[in-house]
């Protein structure tokens, strides 16, 4: 059973219906690093979630860990103008 953990949860405002998948297709780039004891062979996984919501678009990071994790995130989102970045340390426990 893996327990998922939100590293953060940003608001996307948008002009256009189309943005939406504008993030999606062209315009980010995610990148994750944990670092745990090595020797036992568990999964980690980093994915991105894309939800429509009232206005814009929410963007959620989510770790899924088979043990303990720590380590640090990026998180880059640009499309036309608009450029926000975002990162920081993390710990999970394994679910």
């Amino acid at each position: 059973m893996h327990s998922p953990v939100s590293l953060s949860t940003l608001t996307l405002r948008r002009k256009a219906a189309s943005l939406f998948l504008g993030f999606a297709v062209l315009g980010f780039a995610a990148a994750c690093s944990a670092t745990a004891d090595t020797r036992t062979a568990s999964p980690v996984t980093c994915e991105i979630a894309l939800d429509a919501i009232p206005g814009g678009t929410r963007v959620s990071g989510i770790l899924t860990a088979g043990r303990a994790v720590a380590g640090t995130y990026d998180l880059q989102i640009r499309s036309g103008s608009a450029s926000i970045r975002q990162g920081g340390d993390f710990e999970a426990r394994p679910g």
